[in-house]
């Protein structure tokens, strides 16, 4: 009955199986949660003397106060942290939504399939003849899964060793995913042996200059003719950091085709490719994805991180909410004499809003003061994994401290005025009663 109803919801927001341990550690948390909560207080009315809870002084009892500002700035320090946690895992992930990534991702559609030698070319062939193709390429693998060796290579003039990394491609490689080239030209039709193209960190690592390029040149221990330098591009998601590369033109062994299509002609272009496809190799599934979809695939435990905390936010500012309604009905009430005091001697409202505000600012900042090196700390830990960061903007951290702050202020200002309302000798008389 209870996998039927909550576990489901638990195992998509952690993307993992909740097992029998799991609830168990639960059920003992809550257990725990609940005995302290109960002992606590249980202490605190030990420490109290009957007198002064007859005589009604057990809130002036600094035992009481202090836990009770003790659970506000714990709860304000709570609601903050996941607060802040969220906006700044928000902005990453956007940012790595948004980051170019030195392609064109969009309208890319990539074909997986296994054939012998000189199929991809009579496929490309075929499917160059339809209007809604603008190119077509092939390679060992596709942007963001691009399987290859690492390579030590020499930098020119020296006896420093780079690593580089080598990948296999075929012919329009680079129109097809619309990389700039730099220095030299792309690959052109039959050019297969030795013809290669460095990205901007490996022609810069080897200590290359223009002038080597279209040159024959030795690189990672062999004779190869450098053809060509392209813009650095991501081969894996924004989690690495781009580094050296080397691109092989080759005419065998691909993988994926990369079919690079014309949005308005989607759904004809896909019956094309599909029908044509079958016809050619009737024997292989027709099997596609686009391309900027499966990118996406790879950012999607980040999502899922983010969609967690949104919910624990929404669910902490909620309780954060009633807690400062609370506080701020306890905050005035238990200085309701003070006000008829001050009031006597000529305090206006406004006089008694400014004081209760810097009492509550007071709260805010101690909750600060808590909640920032936990959530840098965490914040630091999970952004380590990541190569490429977006910039924290201090806006980031200064809405959601601003929202608790006039939350906080609203509250304590609404019931103040109620009060500053009140006669100050019925304020007196109600509070000997």
């Amino acid at each position: 009955m209870l996998r039927a109803s909550g576990i489901p919801l638990l195992e998509h927001l952690s993307r993992s199986e909740i097992g029998v341990e799991y609830i168990g550690f639960l059920g003992l948390a809550f257990l725990v949660i609940g005995l302290v909560s109960g002992i606590c207080p249980a202490f605190v009315f030990d420490r109290i003397s009957p007198v002064d809870m007859l005589a009604n002084r057990v809130s002036g009892s600094w035992t009481a106060n202090s836990l009770r500002k003790g659970l506000l700035f714990f709860q304000l320090a709570i609601s903050v942290a996941l607060l802040l946690l969220t906006g700044l895992i928000y902005n990453q992930v956007s940012y790595l939504t948004d980051k170019p990534m030195g392609y064109e991702k969009e309208n890319k559609i990539v074909i997986p399939f296994s054939a012998s030698a000189g199929w991809h070319e009579r496929l490309t062939e075929q499917f160059e003849r339809h209007l809604g193709i603008e190119n077509v390429s092939s390679a060992i693998g596709y942007p963001g899964s691009f399987p290859g060796a690492i390579v030590p290579s020499v930098a020119k003039g020296s006896d420093v060793e780079e690593r580089i990394k080598v990948i296999g491609v075929g012919r329009n490689f680079l129109e097809t995913l619309k990389i700039e080239t730099i220095h030299g030209r792309s690959f052109v039709e039959d050019e297969f042996r030795g013809a290669v193209l460095l990205n901007e960190s490996a022609f810069d690592a080897l200590r290359l200059s223009e002038e080597d390029v279209d040159a024959e040149q030795e690189i990672a221990y062999e004779k190869v003719r450098l053809v060509g330098v392209v813009s650095d591009f991501h081969l894996e998601s924004l989690h690495h950091e781009i580094g050296p590369l080397m691109i092989k033109h080759r005419d065998s062994g691909l993988t994926h085709l990369i079919v690079d299509i014309q949005p308005s002609e989607r759904e004809a272009t896909l019956t094309y490719l599909s029908s044509t496809f079958s016809q050619l190799l009737p024997n292989n599934s027709f099997d596609y994805f686009f391309l900027d979809e499966k990118l996406d695939e790879i950012y999607q435990s980040d999502r899922q991180i983010l969609e967690t905390l949104l919910l624990l936010a929404l669910v902490a500012f909620a309780l954060a909410v009633a807690g400062i309604y609370n506080y701020g009905v306890f905050f005035t009430l238990n200085r309701i004499r003070e006000v008829a005091i001050r009031k006597i001697h000529g305090a206006t409202a406004g006089d008694i809003i400014r004081m209760n505000v810097r009492a509550i600012t007071r709260s805010v900042g101690l909750s600060l003061v808590i909640a920032l090196p936990v959530v840098y700390w965490v914040y630091g830990l999970w952004i380590a994994s990541y190569a490429y960061r977006a910039d924290v903007s201090p806006v980031l951290v200064a809405v959601p401290v601003l929202a608790v702050y006039v939350l906080n202020c609203a509250m304590v200002t609404r019931e103040t005025l109620k009060t500053a309302g009140m006669k100050p000798a019925e304020v007196i008389q109600n509070v000997q009663q």
